[in-house]
């Protein structure tokens, strides 16, 4: 949350929303949605290295 990059703060607020989201739905029913969230979490970082986000913001180290 604190790195200089947009895709990486953007990851950040992802996993802190799947964090609250599964939290909630705990706290309601004794069901485990982690997997599920956590599966949208990946395809946060599928997105990030297909559409190249890395190579647009830092391409000192992406070249």
């Amino acid at each position: 949350m604190i790195s200089t990059y947009l895709h990486i703060r953007l990851f950040g607020s992802t996993l802190i929303a799947i964090t609250v989201v599964d939290y909630v739905f705990l706290s309601f029913a004794y069901i485990s949605f982690f997997c599920f969230l956590a599966g949208l979490g990946t395809l946060h970082l599928i997105y990030i290295i297909v559409w190249n986000k890395c190579c647009r913001e830092c391409p000192e180290i992406f070249r």
